[in-house]
């Protein structure tokens, strides 16, 4: 028998070197996307073989670690996207995503290593249609590894 599919509703982001004792921790994203990785290849064509080129590996690029949610003023994690982008002084981080079970055990895990921010941007306000105010915040990072749970 095999296990049931994992859920993507339940999910927690951790920082862990942009916490600071007087900063609650925080955790709560309403979306994580760029959970990818692609490996670019060089074509070789090799002499007298005329069906295919040959994908050769290459390098591996990363998508960048996108983190969406509604803005909240005085986050740690927001002091740290203004440090960066209006300084330019980065201090980077790991950051751990998981995947939570109904008993909000790990169920799946990606872990990004010394990521930093590249992108910061606040939704559109809008007098005619009330509702919450989204930030989002664009990670780039050196290696993710995929975590066995």
């Amino acid at each position: 028998m095999t296990d049931p599919p994992i859920l993507s509703h339940r999910f927690k982001v951790s920082f862990t070197r942009w916490i600071n004792d007087g900063f609650p921790l925080e955790t709560h994203f309403q979306s994580v996307s760029g959970l990818s990785a692609t490996m670019d290849t060089t074509k070789l064509i090799e002499g007298g073989h005329n069906l295919h080129p040959w994908g050769l590996p290459d390098k591996l690029s990363n998508s960048p670690l996108t983190l969406t949610r509604g803005m909240v003023v005085g986050s740690f994690v927001n002091l740290q996207m203004t440090l960066a982008l209006s300084s330019f002084r980065y201090m980077t981080t790991d950051v751990l995503v998981q995947v939570l079970d109904e008993q909000q055990r790990p169920a799946a895990a990606w872990f990004f290593y010394r990521a930093y921010p590249t992108k910061w941007s606040t939704g559109d306000l809008n007098a005619g249609s009330p509702g919450v105010v989204i930030d989002t915040i664009e990670l780039q990072y050196t290696r993710m590894q995929v975590l066995k749970i």
